[in-house]
């Protein structure tokens, strides 16, 4: 269930919702607008439900949180949530031994193309990416990728030096200034690339959204 509660600072407010819940055999609630400051998001809780995941505000607004029927018996794998308490959390866990994972973005009711900016939706897009991006990419390239260290290049560089030396080898070692290389993408390139990898018509159109018109803010 997905819920704009308009403000949970009132206890008599926060104790009728978490009712209706209940009454209603509510297992699962994305809750919007708790307007609860940190120190106060674990009030909005009972001996039926348990807050899971929430992200609020300094101050008593926006807030969004995801409530879970303690008899669900749920084991949480990994979440994550914006710093504002605003725009969106999720959480990954596991009920009856089936992971499952579970987001709630809060949108506005009609359609706003500039509701997502820039960086949320290259971080959604990241997301997806990065589980398959280490199978994609030769193991040389250290640099951008999770659980990849730029320590790795320098120990290679190290072996090869040694490996020269050991078996009077002439040996070269080219490097590349991976920001001008970042700075000079040819799009159209790009894009065959990405179908070349094989990730498919709708993610490389979501990624070419974020070349489309695009505005420096300064």
């Amino acid at each position: 269930m997905s819920w704009n509660v308009h403000g949970l600072n009132s206890p008599i407010k926060r104790t009728k919702y978490l009712e209706f819940l209940k009454r209603n055999n509510i297992s699962i609630a994305l809750i919007q607008e708790t307007h609860l400051k940190i120190s106060d998001i674990l009030r909005f809780q009972s001996r039926c439900y348990t807050c899971v995941v929430h992200s609020s505000a300094s101050n008593k607004s926006k807030g969004v949180a995801i409530l879970f029927d303690r008899k669900l018996g749920v084991t949480i794998d990994k979440c994550e949530k914006d710093s504002e308490g605003y725009i969106f959390l999720y959480v990954a866990v596991a009920v009856h031994n089936v992971k499952i994972c579970f987001a709630s973005i809060y949108c506005p009711n009609i359609p706003d193309p500039n509701f997502f900016n820039l960086k949320l939706f290259a971080k959604l897009l990241v997301k997806r990416l990065e589980l398959s991006v280490i199978k994609l990419i030769n193991f040389d390239q250290s640099g951008f990728l999770k659980g990849r260290l730029a320590s790795d290049n320098v120990r290679r560089f190290l072996h090869i030096i040694h490996a020269s030396e050991r078996d009077a080898l002439p040996a070269a070692v080219f490097t590349l200034d991976a920001q001008k290389a970042f700075d000079r993408v040819i799009l159209e390139y790009l894009w065959i690339v990405l179908e070349n990898f094989g990730l498919g018509k709708i993610f490389i159109s979501m990624v070419k959204t974020l070349y489309t018109n695009p505005l420096a803010v300064v």
